[in-house]
């Protein structure tokens, strides 16, 4: 009788499985149960790992401290958010006071060194031409020119479970790999696959532009110029509509250079360049390729005048400047407004990232206590769980409590009328949680005295 997938308990160890292999009825899985060792064979595309108990509480340890720095960056995050909230709120108010317009047709030297607002039509775009495609995309003008290429290729599936062990506080882990061919935007590694045998990608990736994407570089808004930081803040863009040509042939494999002479045009629209002979199968390494062009024709201003260009305006509170650009024509108002939703929505986000990183902390500073019972047999993973889920409550009221604590100081400092009334939230939700523990306990007590008085009379 052969077993060649045994183990004892205790190591870690990672193991492979290809094939199933039985003799006389009884497999490895089988005689592991019988005499107290070994795992079950799995299936095919399988990988199965151990981890000891004694690993599992060393990476717990690990957790606690790394818990610790996950709960004291927490707070820095919560009170720098409060304090990036309320500047950036300040600063734009400050804006709104000292905002004066300036004209799209000439620069007027009066404003230098003012925050100026404009409203302009685009110009200098640049024309954009694609080597080995002028047949495809004669020309473009825009903002900026983009490509996107994908190819058709594997990609590996994992799904994974992990198990207690009833007997020697470990964990198995079984991870089952399945495999699918579609287009991605990037080389997929497939040698890195837990089975690469009959799942292999091509080793390169051809693209059809070095740099990409492709901006303009003398824009100017009007009759003032954009720097290129701020012209690579245009984003809109839409698929360009490409023109057959070229003398395309099907060579019965995916090519290794992109051209006219290579791709065929096709799609919705013909907004779509193929490497595949129109009608058959796609094959693994073949290339979808599609231009995409910037619909930006006018953007709106918010910054510094200085010269013919812009420079952020520096407001009272550093590194609190202005310096807004929108796609579109866009009232002063209208731009102060948008930058100020979009810091109340950041100001949320941050919040609760802050709380979530808290509540992860804690999870991880408590992490032994639900690893240490797993050392009782049989029912050792099952009190681990019922602590895990015990702390997590307790650990979900701790993080919200002290988070809106947090928030409540730092607004204490900025904005005392809104800080207090979150101080006393915080405070009631804090005395709340007190005051049930309490009771529960006293409840508890008050049940155990009453078991022990006598039904009768001594």
């Amino acid at each position: 009788m052969q077993f060649p997938l045994c183990w004892c308990r205790g190591t870690s160890m990672s193991v492979k499985v290809q094939s199933r292999d039985e003799d006389d009825g009884m497999n490895c899985g089988r005689a592991g149960e019988l005499c107290g060792f070994g795992e079950p064979e799995y299936e095919p595309n399988t990988s199965v790992e151990h981890e000891s108990y004694g690993n599992k509480v060393c990476s717990a340890c690990v957790g606690v401290l790394i818990g610790m720095v996950l709960f004291l960056g927490s707070f820095a995050l919560l009170g720098w958010n409060e304090q990036r909230t309320v500047y950036t709120t300040r600063s734009l108010e400050e804006g709104e006071e000292n905002v004066a317009e300036a004209s799209c047709d000439y620069v007027d030297q009066r404003m230098e060194g003012k925050l100026v607002h404009l409203a302009c039509d685009l110009k200098n775009f640049r024309k954009f031409e694609v080597p080995g495609f002028e047949e495809n995309l004669p020309s473009f003008e825009g903002v900026f020119l983009y490509s996107d290429e994908q190819m058709y290729q594997w990609t590996e599936h994992e799904s994974c479970t992990t198990k207690s062990d009833k007997i020697g506080g470990g964990d198995t882990r079984v991870c089952k790999y399945t495999y699918s061919q579609a287009f991605a935007p990037r080389l997929i590694d497939s040698s890195q696959f837990h089975n690469p045998s009959g799942h292999q990608n091509p080793a390169s990736f051809p693209r059809v532009l070095e740099e990409n994407p492709i901006w303009a570089q003398q824009l100017r808004l009007g009759a003032y110029s954009l720097s290129m930081e701020q012209i690579k803040r245009f984003t809109s863009k839409e698929a360009l509509t490409l023109t057959k040509g070229g003398n395309y042939t099907y060579s019965g494999s995916p090519p290794d250079t992109l051209n006219s002479d290579t791709t065929r045009v096709g799609g919705q629209g013909n907004t779509q360049l193929f490497t595949q002979r129109e009608g058959s199968s796609t094959q693994t390494g073949d290339m979808i390729i599609r231009f995409f062009g910037s619909t930006a024709r006018s953007a709106s201003v918010l910054a510094e005048l200085r010269g013919t260009s812009f420079e952020p305006w520096e407001t009272a509170y550093k590194n609190y400047d202005i310096d807004i650009l929108m796609e579109g024509k866009h009232s002063a108002d209208d731009m102060f407004q948008t930058a100020k939703e979009n810091n109340r929505a950041l100001a949320w986000i941050l919040r609760f990232v802050g709380w979530l990183v808290m509540f992860i902390g804690l999870q991880l500073i408590v992490g032994p206590l639900t690893v240490l019972p797993d050392i009782v047999p049989c029912i050792g993973p099952f009190l681990g769980d019922l602590i895990g889920c015990a702390l997590c409550c307790v650990n979900f009221l701790i993080s919200s409590a002290l988070s809106l604590l947090t928030i409540a100081i730092a607004w204490l400092i900025f904005r005392p009328w809104i800080g207090i009334p979150l101080l006393i939230g915080a405070l009631v939700l804090i005395g709340g949680a007190i005051f049930i523990r309490l009771y529960f306990k006293s409840v508890k007590k008050s049940k155990k005295n009453d078991a022990n008085v006598p039904m009768y009379p001594v």
